[in-house]
């Protein structure tokens, strides 16, 4: 299957998915609010561009909680061989008197992960299933980011009916990740159910494609190397919180970083 990928930043893709006029078969801004699409376009725009704050502080919450159960049990906390010379030393093993108190490496350096998180979901997906992957990966990135320089990617793929795949990756800023924006992005239906059929909308200008927004996952063999890769959200997935930590147990359980992992 042909995929035909293009990649953004955040701030070409808010160019594209805010046109100043709207194509006539469209459904981004047509769509009236409610439990499929919980917000309104003028909502999503001003989401995108000063994060979504309203339910911050019980997503910071879940992520903390989350990450301080997994992060001891699955040993992803960096690890560092003191030593009695080095780069760097821990001041508390000098407060104690300890002479191995110096590391070697510096603290900064970690090897590179990708992470390539299809954004995009079906249809029959409720605003709790998005609510609860996006906490999973939020505090995944949490945790990875302790022993990984992470590249984030937030991707949009729709398939036309001829059989062409169209994905858009857009590059996310990560340092530091904005927990406002990725709160938006990841947890609410409304960035993909506005914003990203409108950018669909936008840049396709297709009636096939704009009349139906056909998400699918990224062919496999598309997926590149040293890559962590979610697929859209499908029903039945992410259910509950509870549902949503075992799926995220299995990944941390089965992951190597030398291996692509489709979670």
């Amino acid at each position: 299957m042909p995929v035909l990928r293009e990649t953004l930043t955040l701030a070409e893709f808010a160019e594209r998915a805010i046109p100043g006029k709207f194509p006539e078969r469209g459904y981004s801004h047509t769509e009236p609010v409610d439990s499929w699409n919980p917000c309104s376009f003028a909502q999503a725009v001003e989401f995108l561009q000063k994060g979504y704050k309203t339910d911050t502080v019980e997503f910071a919450e879940d992520i903390a909680d989350l990450a301080r159960r997994l992060s001891v049990e699955y040993d992803l906390a960096p690890h560092y061989d003191p030593a009695e010379t080095g780069l760097f030393f821990d001041v508390g093993r000098v407060l104690e008197g300890a002479p191995e108190c110096w590391y070697d490496q510096p603290l900064d350096v970690r090897p590179e992960l990708n992470l390539l998180i299809h954004a995009s979901f079906y249809s029959g997906v409720t605003k709790e299933q998005v609510y609860n992957r996006g906490v999973v990966i939020c505090t995944l990135i949490n945790l990875l980011s302790r022993k990984f320089n992470l590249q984030v990617k937030i991707c949009y793929g729709t398939q036309s009916h001829w059989g062409n795949y169209y994905l858009a990756e857009i590059e996310i800023p990560n340092n530091p990740l904005d927990l406002d924006l990725m709160n938006f992005l990841l947890t609410h239906a409304g960035s993909y159910r506005r914003l990203g059929f409108s950018y669909w909308e936008s840049r396709l200008n297709d009636a096939q494609i704009v009349e139906e927004i056909r998400t699918r996952p990224i062919p496999g063999q598309q997926i590149p190397e040293n890559t962590l890769y979610f697929p859209p959200v499908d029903r039945g997935e992410y259910v509950d919180k509870e549902d949503a930590e075992e799926r995220l147990r299995e990944i941390l359980s089965a992951w190597t970083p030398s291996e692509k992992v489709s979670i």
